[in-house]
């Protein structure tokens, strides 16, 4: 409620509604960790008829963060380009289980999550066993754009794509808060869902390659 107080208690309050939507306060009130009260106060802020109905614009995108991609769920399907512009699915990858990065080429800290599961050596080993896929999306790029990244991060084993247009097609892969990382497993199930925590991401990786 005091959130909702203190978005609406002034013109500026409206802005931060737009900024919070935007980035989805991830890392701050994470629908994962907390879901039933991200969800409530979806509805609160639906409801409040002192939040103008253009700020309101992004309730049912956040609500399908909800409902897709959590962990046990099938794992939305994602159309990527390489730097040739082919096209590829997250369902070609079936057989595998993927550590899926979601980035923005211009976001430092991006960068820094690639070096640190680069630098993870849990995850690299099951990257060279075959037991891992790489998959880097930069949601900022198109084609031409990766083609520096893909010289680059190619060689450590990582499968560099972008959207074809510069924006994702897919609303719930978090578009607009990067670094996000997931985990998949080999029939397409979400291990791990949107997380920013590289040595997290690790520990289950290497919970799967002790089972097998």
């Amino acid at each position: 409620q005091e959130f909702v107080e203190i978005m609406v208690a002034d013109p500026v309050g409206y802005h931060l509604w737009t900024e919070w939507a935007n980035l989805h306060l991830y890392g701050l009130w994470s629908p994962v960790r907390n879901e039933e009260a991200f969800g409530m106060l979806l509805q609160r802020v639906w409801n409040d008829p002192r939040v103008p109905s253009e700020n309101k614009q992004h309730i049912h995108r956040l609500e399908g963060i909800l409902t897709h991609n959590g962990v046990g769920d099938k794992a939305e399907e994602l159309t990527m380009y390489d730097a040739e512009g082919a096209a590829a699915k997250l369902s070609d990858l079936r057989g595998r289980r993927v550590v899926l990065v979601m980035v923005d080429t211009t976001c430092p800290s991006c960068v820094d999550t690639m070096q640190k599961i680069e630098q993870t050596e849990v995850i690299m080993e099951a990257a060279q066993r075959g037991e891992v896929a790489l998959v880097a999306v930069a949601i900022n790029q198109t084609p031409e754009g990766i083609a520096t990244l893909t010289r680059e991060k190619s060689p450590l084993g990582w499968h560099i794509y972008c959207a074809s247009s510069g924006q994702l097609e897919r609303s719930y892969y978090d578009s607009e808060a990067s670094p996000m990382l997931f985990l998949l497993s080999h029939d397409g199930t979400v291990e791990v869902a949107m997380t920013r925590n590289a040595e997290s991401l690790a520990e289950a990786v290497g919970r799967g390659s002790e089972k097998r």
